[in-house]
């Protein structure tokens, strides 16, 4: 995580989940840290920006798969 908007910092407290400046994870622990997101919230998805910086698709398909997502690179 390089920045977020307010809300989402309030959606990281409600799912218990703190964020911090350049943040990372796992491919396994992004799924597991925001999954909670998609069970407290099933009918609302979140919309995030990725920046990508290289070719590889798994980190951007587990975003996808919590997070509506626009792509930068």
């Amino acid at each position: 995580m390089i920045s977020w908007q307010p809300e989402f910092a309030q959606l990281d407290k409600q799912i218990n989940q703190p964020i911090s400046n350049n943040q990372q994870w796992s491919l396994r622990g992004f799924s597991s840290a925001w999954h909670h997101v998609l069970v407290k919230y099933p009918q609302c998805r979140y919309t995030v920006t990725l920046h990508e910086r290289s070719n590889l698709v798994a980190p951007r398909d587990r975003v996808q798969g919590i997070f509506y997502t626009r792509i930068r690179k």
